[in-house]
């Protein structure tokens, strides 16, 4: 078995105990770990770059229209689709 498989079998079936059983009982989802270890690190870095350009079109948006509560009122009456809060600790 290679590495990539013994680490994947170690997240699906965490040891009791294991700081994995852990990080999975407190929610983390192991299945999107796996699913980015599948991944090149040449895909995982367009990817990231891909979730940033995503971010900095939201934040730019949010500035021309007013702010986080404008895009969430959007959002709550199907202007803006479906947008996720920001960070804790970080404002627009």
């Amino acid at each position: 078995m290679d590495r990539l498989e013994n680490s994947i079998g170690r997240l699906r079936h965490p040891a009791p105990g294991s700081r994995i059983e852990a990080a999975r009982d407190f929610g983390v989802d192991l299945n999107l770990l796996i699913a980015n270890l599948r991944l090149t690190p040449a895909e995982r870095v367009s990817r990231m770059h891909a979730a940033c350009v995503a971010a900095e079109r939201v934040r730019g948006i949010a500035r021309i229209i007013g702010g986080w509560s404008a895009i969430m009122h959007l959002s709550a009456h199907g202007g803006a689709g479906s947008v996720p809060p920001p960070a804790r600790g970080l404002s627009t």
